[in-house]
């Protein structure tokens, strides 16, 4: 510092002018600074024995001060030498740009005497640091400090005052606990840098502040005594001990429905950065921070940005995949600018999903059994993402282009392992049924009943536009022809391939898998069985016959009106020899029984009859037409005459003469006697002949009845005789 003792006296004159305190003669000091300084001016000194003023002007003898001092506090003079003390004139504190200034000493109302001014800068705190896990602050002065004004003493925790702002942290509050030298040791005086060994309660975030001043302008002293403002404090920020956090993020985590052309942001607790202490940016984010398809796995790219390090944007390359869930993954390369590690984090959402539900790809069974659709997700029959799809919302248009097939129809609905559908489901098996086997140019095509019929689960329709391929089924053996056994027995059906029992084409047809209905028709026979399959040559089946023999057995012998129709038992019970199904609906048609019924016939005659009318006819009812067995020709009435014998008596008697009448067709006979049967007449009647009907189908017919004719004559006398004496007539009748 610059010290100067001199005597202000009469001689120097009043050149300078005071604005705020009476003055007198006066003396002035040029002072030149090359740079800004922070100055103290006083004539704290022994030497000083009357009461003195000081100013500042910044040019010569400008009448307007910078500053003007008279007393000074008591405490900046500590040695107490000047009495009075407020005979110590101090300008504590001025800043002063670099230029040239003129600091003015007079004496309060003109008085004068001997003085002592100094002229120094003021001590001052540097700067400070703080340790990483906060468990000291060091201060550095611009000078070595004192705890006595007169150069003596090292500095103590009492010289000093903390105070803490929390600001926002976490950290409640700071406590000093000794002071040591930046090497831990202890203070002598004198140290230019001196070392806080501080507590802190609770875990410091580096928002909270500590500021330290000294108690009083007289607490600590340069080696010249000047003693370190209490204005001239320091604030520090404690270190950072926590380790950043995502704060949050947009959209959330957990989040649902999020549009597929968002954005994201992320908000952290502070400022982050790469773990190589570089700023996260496009080059090199994805070692922090990526962007996944979690469905798929599947990484996103993105462009990501930040004004602050603390709030992100990132901006997906392309839209982000629908109804898919959203990865950002945050990984543990992220640290704050204090080195704290980030912790892995993950924030998962789910986009929308914004398209109807479509169908990616169809197949047709190559058994043609079913159809295989594919959808591009998930199904359901109700817009709240509920239900399996039902037949009624499924359309489809058949085609026969020319085929064996001319329809179909949609059976059942399952999905992959044959169960019915419950929703959620991506892939259907619509199970198809033919009305013939298909000539391998019939086509099928599904689609969505209408626009209200299939839905995705975010309750998006889908389109009826959106259809399956065009499906050719599969060519599959027909049945070209059928032929039945004149005796019923058997019947022979002709495929246009061979045919097997299953799919792999291992297995022959088996009984089971074939079905015949009989329809009786009123006909003889009401009940059938299958007793046996073989092939033509009566041999068992093998597989890939294209011939199969079909043994049968009925109740009763057809009587020609009974017709049966065979067809596969199931729609996966007959298959080609490409392992093609053969459909249910696949039959012969009707076939009609031969007839194995002979004839039957009846007649009316009753055996034993009594008071038959003496003029009855004899009739008999016959089923079927009469043939001669050995001709083939309808018998004639001549021929039928022949077998019919009517007799008086017995079998033995008399003939009577008749005539023989033919009616309809089946036939009935009458025979009619030429005269009346006499009265009590016993009649005998016969016919036994050897008959076929229009199929050859002979019966011997035997009727025979003997009867009597009524009594129709009244009883007459036949002779009478009188008494002798007259008394009476003897009257004597013929019965």
């Amino acid at each position: 510092p610059f010290f100067h003792a001199a005597t202000l006296d009469e001689t120097m004159g009043d050149d300078w002018n005071f604005q705020n305190y009476p003055h007198g003669v006066d003396y002035a000091y040029e002072l030149t600074l090359s740079t800004q300084r922070n100055l103290y001016i006083d004539t704290c000194d022994t030497l000083t024995n009357f009461d003195t003023i000081v100013s500042i002007k910044d040019a010569c003898g400008n009448d307007v001060s910078i500053i003007e001092s008279d007393d000074g506090t008591p405490d900046f003079c500590p040695e107490a030498s000047v009495d009075p003390p407020y005979f110590a004139s101090i300008i504590d504190s001025i800043n002063l740009e670099a230029g040239t200034y003129y600091i003015v000493l007079d004496g309060y109302s003109g008085t004068t005497g001997n003085y002592a001014v100094a002229v120094g800068t003021l001590p001052s705190i540097v700067s400070s640091a703080i340790a990483e896990d906060d468990s000291y602050l060091e201060i550095r002065f611009s000078e070595g400090m004192y705890t006595e004004a007169t150069g003596n003493g090292a500095l103590e925790t009492s010289d000093f005052e903390i105070s803490f702002n929390q600001n926002g942290g976490t950290a409640t509050g700071v406590d000093i606990d000794y002071m040591s030298n930046t090497s831990g040791g202890a203070l002598e005086g004198g140290e230019d840098t001196v070392r806080f060994a501080i507590a802190v309660q609770g875990e410091s975030t580096g928002l909270e502040q500590v500021t330290i001043r000294t108690q009083s302008n007289a607490s600590i002293f340069n080696s010249f005594g000047i003693g370190l403002l209490r204005s001239a404090s320091i604030t520090q920020n404690l270190s950072d001990q926590i380790a950043p956090f995502l704060v949050s993020s947009n959209p959330d985590d957990g989040a649902i429905n999020i549009a597929t052309y968002s954005d994201i942001t992320l908000e952290f607790s502070e400022p982050i950065q790469n773990a190589d202490e570089t700023d996260i940016n496009n080059s090199n984010s994805e070692n922090s921070i990526l962007l996944k398809n979690e469905n798929t796995g599947e990484s996103l790219s993105y462009t990501i940005t930040t004004s602050n390090n603390t709030n992100f944007n990132i901006f997906p390359d392309e839209d982000l995949p629908e109804y898919s869930y959203i990865q950002i993954i945050l990984l543990s390369n992220i640290e704050d600018t204090n080195g704290n590690v980030f912790g892995n984090d993950t924030i998962q959402f789910q986009t929308a999903d914004e398209s109807p539900p479509q169908i990616q790809s169809s197949n047709l069974a190559s058994t043609n059994e079913y159809v295989v659709i594919v959808f591009n997700e998930s199904i359901y029959s109700t817009s709240s993402g509920s239900g399996g799809i039902e037949i009624s919302d499924l359309n489809y248009t058949f085609e026969s282009n020319g085929g064996n097939c001319e329809s179909a129809s949609i059976l059942s609905l399952n999905n992959y392992t044959g169960a019915l559908l419950t929703g959620g489901e991506t892939t259907i098996h619509a199970f198809i049924q033919l009305d013939g086997s298909p000539s391998g140019t019939e086509t099928i095509i599904l689609s969505p009943a209408d626009g209200s019929s299939i839905y995705d689960q975010a309750g998006n329709p889908m389109h009826p536009s959106s259809t399956t391929a065009t499906l050719v089924f599969n060519a599959s053996a027909l049945i070209l022809s059928q032929s039945l056994a004149d005796s019923n027995e058997f019947v022979d059906v002709t495929f246009s391939s061979g045919v097997f029992g299953d799919a792999g084409q291992t297995e022959a047809v088996d009984i089971s898998d074939i079905y015949i209905a009989l329809t009786p028709n009123d006909g003889n026979a009401t009940e059938l069985s299958i007793t046996n399959l073989s092939n033509t040559a009566g041999n068992g089946l093998s597989g890939g016959e294209e011939t199969i023999r079909i043994h049968l057995s009925f109740n009763n012998l057809p009587s020609g009106v009974e017709t049966i129709l065979i067809r596969p038992s199931g729609e996966t019970q007959i298959y080609n020899s490409a392992g093609v199904l053969v459909p249910e609906s696949e039959n012969t048609g009707q076939i009609v029984l031969f007839d194995q019924l002979p004839p039957g016939g009846d007649a009316d005659a009753e055996d034993g009859a009594v008071d038959v009318d003496q003029g009855d006819s004899l009739s008999m009812t016959f089923t079927d037409d009469l043939y001669n067995p050995e001709t083939g020709e309808l018998a004639t009435l001549s021929e039928l005459a022949e077998f019919v014998t009517l007799r008086s008596g017995d079998s033995s008697g008399t003939d009577i003469p008749f005539d023989l009448i033919m009616e309809g067709s089946p036939p009935t006979l009458i025979v009619v006697p030429l005269d009346e049967y006499e009265s009590e007449q016993d009649i005998y009647f016969s016919f036994n002949a050897v008959l076929a009907d229009a199929n050859g189908n002979t019966v011997e017919f035997s009727f025979e009845a003997s009867f009597s004719i009524a009594d129709y004559l009244p009883p007459i006398v036949d002779s009478s005789a009188l008494a002798l004496d007259n008394t009476y007539i003897d009257l004597i009748f013929d019965e």
